[in-house]
């Protein structure tokens, strides 16, 4: 959610037993569209949040832990105009997508961060022109990275697209982990909040089954069709380039 004002604040839910109670943890001024991720095992209890800002400020991130957020930490590297974006751990490994640029949404990025989201790598740039939301999330194998987003010729919504990112190696020549659980997380006060649990399923079809579902409700109101996982909108226009519009 977004209530587009300096009253923003963000905070999380979390279950220690699937779902069937949930707790709040304390809010944090500033901050919106947060997506979450375990900033180290799932074990840890520690959680970060990558957190969108107002124009003309870079990503944020805090940590919580059990519940208690610590300190909010501008992410220079990070430029973006005021977007969401997605945070995902693969085990070692943190990755972002988001879109970087300073003043317009367009740039879609893929990063990665080795040291707990302390330092961004450039990133892989995915589509260079007009992009907005994004979803990643791991595929099974752990070394590719699926990216659902918004994105364009003239402007960010013209289609709805699903791509592929091979993960980085490892600086030991070790592979990315898969996690066995992924966690989003979207809050603000005084806006609803979404709150999407994904526990990871040993059967990959039943993972693709529900991506295909989520996006199904998301273009209720569109054409569309399943063809290699792209899923377009049916007023696009244009020539498709890499896999997207």
């Amino acid at each position: 959610g977004w209530a587009g004002s300096a009253n923003d604040s963000a905070f999380i839910y979390w279950s220690d037993d699937f779902g069937e109670t949930w707790k709040a943890s304390e809010s944090v001024a500033g901050l919106n569209e947060c997506s979450i991720a375990f900033a180290a095992r799932a074990s840890d209890g520690r959680v970060l949040a990558n957190c969108r800002t107002h124009s003309g400020a870079p990503r944020a991130q805090v940590t919580f832990t059990d519940g208690v957020p610590g300190v909010v930490r501008a992410v220079p590297e990070l430029v973006d105009p005021g977007c969401q974006g997605s945070i995902i751990s693969t085990g070692r490994v943190h990755h972002l997508s988001h879109v970087g640029h300073p003043s317009e949404r367009r740039r879609m990025l893929v990063r990665s961060s080795m040291d707990g989201g302390v330092s961004w790598s450039d990133g892989v740039l995915v589509h260079d022109g007009p992009a907005a939301y994004s979803q990643l999330v791991p595929l099974g194998g752990g070394r590719q990275l699926g990216l659902l987003m918004e994105a364009g010729h003239r402007t960010a919504y013209e289609s709805i697209s699903f791509v592929r990112v091979d993960q980085p190696k490892l600086p030991d020549g070790g592979e990315p982990s898969s996690p066995f659980v992924w966690v989003g997380l979207v809050c603000v006060v005084g806006c609803a909040f979404s709150l999407l649990v994904w526990k990871r399923s040993r059967n990959r079809v039943r993972q693709d089954a529900l991506l295909r579902v989520q996006a199904q409700r998301a273009l209720s109101e569109s054409e569309m069709h399943i063809e290699g996982f792209d899923l377009d909108r049916s007023d696009k226009s244009g020539e498709k380039e890499n896999g997207v519009w």
